[in-house]
C-alpha cells in the first residue's frame, strides 16, 4: 500500500475531507488529489502534521507497519522516535539540496570558465590591435 493509499483510507475512515487537509498542509485541492493518487510526493513535515493532528502513527503513514492510531503511551515513546526521523528527515532534504547546490556551482563554475576564456580571448585581439 502506498502513501496515497494510506491517505486515502483515513479519508474513507472519515477523519478528514480534502478541504481539511488542503488547510492542515496550506496547499491546493489538486496538492492533495496528487498525494491520493500518488502522482506527487507528500513531505515529511506534512506527514508528521497529518500524525499530529489526527493521532496517526507516523510510521504506518510512512511505511504501512504497525497500527493505525497512536495509542496515549505510544505518543511518548513515539515523540522522540518522531524527533529522530524530523532530524533524518531534514538531513536527507538538506542533503540532497547541498547536492543540487554543488551542481548549480559546478555549472557555474563552466560557465564562468567559458566567459573568462572570452574575456581573455577579447583582450588578445584588443591588445594585437593596438600594437599593429
Amino acid at each position: 500500500m502506498t502513501i496515497g493509499q494510506r491517505l486515502i483510507k483515513l479519508k474513507k475512515m472519515n477523519l478528514f475531507k480534502p478541504d481539511d487537509l488542503s488547510v492542515l498542509l496550506d496547499c491546493s485541492i489538486s496538492s492533495i488529489s496528487n498525494y491520493f493518487n500518488d502522482k506527487r510526493s507528500i513531505s515529511f513535515d506534512d506527514m508528521l502534521k497529518i500524525s499530529r493532528k489526527y493521532n496517526i502513527n507516523l510510521h504506518w503513514l510512512i511505511s504501512g507497519d504497525g497500527e493505525v492510531f497512536l495509542t496515549e503511551l505510544k505518543k511518548e515513546i513515539v515523540s522522540s522516535e518522531e524527533e529522530v526521523a524530523i532530524l533524518e528527515g531534514k538531513i536527507s532534504e538538506l542533503e540532497k539540496e547541498i547536492s543540487e547546490l554543488r551542481k548549480e556551482n559546478k555549472d557555474l563554475n563552466a560557465e564562468l570558465l567559458a566567459k573568462f576564456r572570452e574575456l581573455t580571448s577579447v583582450q588578445t585581439k584588443l591588445i594585437e590591435l593596438k600594437t599593429t
